[in-house]
């Protein structure tokens, strides 16, 4: 972001990230409970086989790859170009890039790379302190989850009848539920589904959703960031067809 860049916003832009980075790494928690990849990221980190820094200097966008000679290699080489270092980015998607294997080119490469370095800010605590609260045993949401759980719990046995809830710990399968709930907005039948006519959820299904057939959306808490609420709110504010009622 750089100095262009104000402290409020800056801190908006990080806490969003914080919460995309956190339901990203809940949702493969619903794959794989014991996220064993995280762990080696985190041993690694401890060990010093990984190291992060963040560069917070001004506005950031090189991407270069410095790769070091081992057994596999018998040349130092580096990348430069548009490519993200990821499976996709290096081999399936259009990208632009350079492959230098030239000494003098890597040297230059190597004195850029070794001073932005020094400029970046150490970051190994905080993301230390993230991936720990994600492994342990319960997540970071675990308030919520329970809340919910407890609403769907309370209703069922005060005779709510065609109920079901949703969190990121729950094993349901999501997009089923969603098309009874909203089966008109989501291509579906009514007549063909069991309805859901109450649907309990936490945040994990504020983005990207057509809830569109529901009439009515109770805020059990209040988000703290407005943005969260308008994201809850807008799930029952896209319509498909202007003609139909909620």
């Amino acid at each position: 972001m750089g100095d262009e860049t104000t402290k409020r916003t800056k801190d908006h832009l990080i806490k969003a990230l914080q919460e995309v980075t956190d339901d990203n790494i809940e949702s493969v928690k619903e794959r794989d409970d014991t996220l064993h990849g995280l762990v080696a990221v985190r041993d690694a980190i401890r060990g010093g086989q990984i190291v992060v820094r963040v560069y917070n200097k001004a506005k950031f966008h090189a991407k270069l790859n410095l790769m070091r000679a081992q057994n596999s290699s018998r040349v130092d080489f580096a990348t430069v170009g548009s490519s993200n270092f990821t499976n996709p980015g290096l081999t399936q998607n259009v990208e632009l890039n350079s492959f230098i294997t030239d000494p003098i080119h890597i040297k230059k490469l190597n004195e850029w790379y070794d001073a932005r370095w020094e400029e970046a800010s150490e970051v190994k605590a905080e993301l230390l302190h993230t991936i720990e609260r994600h492994l342990k045993k319960y997540p970071p949401f675990t308030e919520f989850c329970d809340t919910a759980r407890y609403l769907y719990t309370q209703l069922q046995n005060a005779g709510f009848e065609d109920i079901e809830q949703i969190d990121s710990r729950r094993k349901v399968n999501r997009e089923e539920v969603i098309e009874r709930f909203s089966p008109c907005y989501n291509g579906k039948s009514p007549k063909n589904v069991v309805p859901v006519q109450t649907l309990i959820t936490t945040d994990v299904l504020a983005e990207g959703l057509n809830l569109q057939d529901a009439s009515i959306i109770i805020n059990y808490d209040l988000h703290w960031n407005p943005v969260r609420l308008m994201q809850r709110i807008g799930r029952l504010d896209r319509r498909l067809d202007p003609e139909n009622e909620l």
